[in-house]
């Protein structure tokens, strides 16, 4: 029998309209508490984020996903993190426009680094 492990995810939006509450995916960051695993998984093409807010800063966009990012790969994960207590720590205060939604939770039979792509295509792509 292949062993699953158990794991979550959220998925960060970017909301560019606060009043409207449009937003759309920007990445994904997924723990893996068996394998002591945190990752994150951004865009790097704003081009859709552009094209539907075409007033989005892409530049700014790039610094908050690069602050992200660097925040999450400095983290130490134990057993059963808590995801939204680690985005809460990291993620820049900045006007509220990066949001993301209260935890996911799933088994997989994937490798961590196949899990953060696969959400990735799934949420994000």
């Amino acid at each position: 029998m292949i062993a699953q492990f158990r794991y979550q995810y959220l998925v960060v939006q970017y909301e560019h309209h606060l009043v409207r509450r449009e937003r759309l995916n920007i990445g994904v960051v997924s723990t893996m508490s068996s394998a002591a695993f945190l990752s994150c998984r951004f865009l790097t093409d704003w081009s859709r984020v552009i094209t539907t807010f075409p007033k989005a800063d892409p530049t700014h966009l790039s610094w908050v996903v690069e602050s992200i990012s660097e925040g999450i790969h400095r983290c130490e994960v134990g057993q059963d993190p808590d995801l939204t207590k680690i985005m809460r720590t990291i993620i820049p205060d900045l006007d509220g426009s990066i949001q993301f939604p209260d935890p996911c939770y799933g088994l997989s039979r994937n490798t961590p680094d196949k899990l953060i792509n696969e959400l990735f295509e799934t949420y994000v792509a």
